[in-house]
């Protein structure tokens, strides 16, 4: 009865202002078709509001992946969308990061390109997300999506670079089960953070989740807390993070897109970085070596690590009282020249050309500014003394054209120390201000300075320029 006065009372408004009336929430409309793909049925799942989800259903005799439908493609789609368990009372199981294989399509990563999307919801039924190393993003283009929901158990591992393209993402609730996560927030383009989920305010983990734990900073970690994961909830806001002293290793990208974080605490005695590295990736405000807060060059080892003329000796050390080496210096200065070809034309038989220092020890041996030992050799590990690091300097100062002023060690007590073929060069340093005595008056030539010296020394080259 009551449908009847409904239907009475819509014919009387039509009937009287002439407007038509809103028909009720249909249902999606599913067609299928077997001749598009010699792999798969094809299922075109056309919703409501006119948006489109593609599936495939693999043939018996193409039936390699797991069973089920795999969406694949999408367009058009806007607001809430929720991604059937079912069609023909068979699963939706699986992401696919292309266009399925014979069935066409207009893009790869099956989600991409849908700007008005403000929320996905995955079935409980999704057991697999096709991984993909390309350069590209699930969710490109999504530029109001603000939720992703997983209602299942699975997938237990959601591949790198999944979330990437939403940089409005807010909310995300992860699968049940889920124990594989490592650089699922960040970039794929040249690892790009500017596009990363910088925005994520709330990461959901399942209570009964056995493999990840979260703490009160909103950092996971794996289930014994030896690994950091991510830090991606809140990233925009942090500023400084304790690590519980069970760490010993910080996933790749765990910390990409923390552009405020400053300072980084605890963790064990050694902790290393694990998989992709960029851990700390456009981490743009931060000092990540703990043994240099407090130190007198503190301000001067954040600038040059900033830079990226200096690196730590382990992720989270600097070692600023440890000697400078003859290879790293020579690192440095190619860095400062923003690391040019260094070419194949090795002169010491003790360099290694792939190694870490290799290019840097070539490049400055090319240009001049290092020479090797009377036996050939240019030991790349030896500490470098003040003088040598001076005779350095001053040699990249005419190499740059980079004037300065000569200055006179007969203030220093120690002055007479000097090597003769180092006096010029020293004078210069003292009097460009780069190079300036020890607390007790002397000038010690010939002790070895230090690494947070060559950042003091660099700090001020770069002013000298």
């Amino acid at each position: 009865m009551k449908k009847l006065l409904a239907i009475l009372c819509a014919v009387l408004l039509v009937s009287c202002t002439g407007l038509p009336v809103a028909a009720a929430d249909s249902e999606p409309v599913i067609t299928f078709d077997t001749d598009t793909s010699p792999r798969a049925r094809i299922c075109t799942y056309t919703l409501p509001d006119g948006g489109v989800l593609y599936f495939a259903e693999p043939l018996e005799e193409n039936s390699e992946i797991i069973p089920g439908w795999t969406l694949y493609e999408s367009e058009n789609l806007k607001g809430d969308i929720v991604i059937p368990e079912y069609i023909e009372g068979k699963p939706v199981s699986r992401l696919y990061y292309e266009n399925f294989p014979d069935a066409g399509g207009t893009h790869v990563f099956c989600l991409n390109g849908n700007p008005e999307m403000i929320s996905v919801v995955f079935p409980a039924t999704l057991q697999e997300i096709e991984g993909v190393y390309l350069t590209g993003a699930w969710f490109g283009g999504c530029s109001q999506l603000e939720q992703i929901i997983f209602e299942g158990d699975g997938p237990e591992e959601i591949p790198p670079f999944f979330f990437w393209g939403a940089p409005e993402l807010k909310r995300v609730k992860l699968p049940r089960n889920i124990a594989e996560l490592d650089g699922a927030f960040v970039s794929a383009s040249y690892h790009d953070i500017d596009a990363a989920c910088t925005s994520i305010t709330s990461l959901e983990l399942d209570s009964g989740n056995k493999n990840f734990v979260m703490d009160e900073q909103g950092i996971l970690y794996n289930h014994d807390k030896t690994k950091v994961v991510t830090a991606i909830q809140g990233a925009a806001e942090r500023k400084t993070v304790t690590l519980p002293d069970t760490v010993t290793e910080i996933a790749g990208y765990a910390f990409a897109g923390n552009t405020q974080l400053e300072t980084v605490y605890g963790g064990a005695a050694r902790v290393v970085e694990n998989g992709y590295g960029y851990t700390f990736y456009k981490c743009n405000s931060l000092n990540p070596f703990q043994d240099t807060y407090g130190h007198w060059a503190e301000e001067q080892v954040k600038w040059a690590y900033q830079a990226g003329f200096l690196k730590g000796t382990e992720l989270l050390r600097f070692s600023p009282n440890a000697a400078l080496e003859r290879g790293m210096i020579c690192t440095v200065l190619h860095r400062l020249e923003n690391s040019p070809p260094a070419g194949s034309d090795n002169p010491f038989p003790d360099v290694i050309d792939y190694a870490w220092y290799g290019k840097g020890v070539i490049w400055a041996a090319k240009n001049g500014l290092v020479m090797g030992h009377e036996d050939g050799l240019f030991r790349p590990t030896d500490p470098v003394t003040r003088e040598q690091l001076a005779a350095v300097l001053y040699r990249y100062a005419q190499f740059k054209g980079i004037a300065g002023t000569m200055g006179k060690l007969d203030s220093f007590t120690d002055a007479g120390k000097t090597s003769a073929y180092a006096v010029p060069a020293m004078e210069w340093a003292v009097g460009s201000g780069l190079l300036r005595g020890r607390d007790d008056g002397t000038l010690d030539p010939r002790g070895y300075a230090t690494r947070a010296e060559a950042a003091v020394i660099l700090q001020r080259l770069q002013t000298l320029a």
